[in-house]
């Protein structure tokens, strides 16, 4: 699984699983999810809204593939285009494990190590 299904269920947040703040960037910080433990510890075995999200990928699993439900999301007009991005967009998370997103929502930052410093230690999109 890919993480960008997982944009497509409910608020498109399922990344406030964790948060915590990057003082390098001034951002808020989130952590994706990157392996099938991941998910299950923090979602399948959740008693909050974390279950209830997993439940509707499921959901959508007895009808679809993975590849249709991004092929057939559509996208909310508010949405911020990066948030389109990287549901849209094949392989721009490339293993990400952390995104910086700031107050304003109008890009994000890619980090694929959890105390990132400097620039060249993320890929931003807009």
């Amino acid at each position: 699984m890919s993480l960008k299904e997982l944009l497509t269920i409910k608020e498109n947040n399922y990344y406030e699983v964790w948060g915590t703040w990057s003082f390098s960037f001034k951002n808020n910080k989130r952590w994706l999810l990157n392996t099938v433990n991941d998910l299950k510890n923090s979602f399948f075995e959740s008693s909050d809204w974390k279950r209830d999200y997993l439940k509707e990928l499921v959901v959508k699993l007895f009808d679809k593939t993975l590849n249709d439900i991004i092929k057939e999301y559509k996208c909310p007009d508010n949405m911020p285009n990066w948030k389109k991005r990287l549901i849209k967009e094949e392989k721009l998370f490339n293993g990400a494990t952390f995104i910086l997103i700031p107050i304003e929502l109008n890009y994000c930052k890619l980090a694929w190590q959890q105390k990132p410093s400097r620039e060249e230690q993320v890929k931003k999109i807009e």
